[in-house]
C-alpha cells in the first residue's frame, strides 16, 4: 500500500506543478549559460566554425530537450495540476 501512496503523490497536482517548475528552472539555467548557440548544429553548422565536438552535441541536445520541456510539457503539467486541484476541491466539497 505504501508504494501506491508514493505513486499517487507523483501524479498529484503538487507533484506536477513541482516538476513543471524544476524543468523551467533547468531551462533558464541552460539558456543563461548560452547553450542556445549550439542549436545551429541542427542546420549543419557549428557555432565556433570548427568540427563538432561531443560536448557541443550534448549542449545542443540538452538545450533542445529543455526548450521543448519549457514550451510544451510545463504548460501541460501546469494545466493538469490546476484541473486536478479544482477536481479535488469539488469532490471534497461534495462529500
Amino acid at each position: 500500500m505504501k508504494r501506491w501512496n508514493r505513486t499517487s503523490a507523483f501524479f498529484s497536482s503538487k507533484g506536477m506543478l513541482l516538476r513543471a517548475i524544476l524543468g523551467s528552472i533547468v531551462f533558464f539555467i541552460i539558456h543563461f549559460l548560452g547553450w542556445r548557440e549550439y542549436t545551429t548544429i541542427l542546420c549543419g553548422s557549428a557555432p565556433t566554425g570548427e568540427a563538432l565536438s561531443t560536448f557541443g552535441i550534448f549542449k545542443m541536445v540538452t538545450y533542445v530537450s529543455s526548450y521543448l520541456w519549457f514550451w510544451v510539457m510545463a504548460p501541460i503539467l501546469i494545466l493538469t495540476a490546476g484541473l486536478l486541484w479544482i477536481s479535488n476541491k469539488i469532490s471534497n466539497s461534495q462529500s
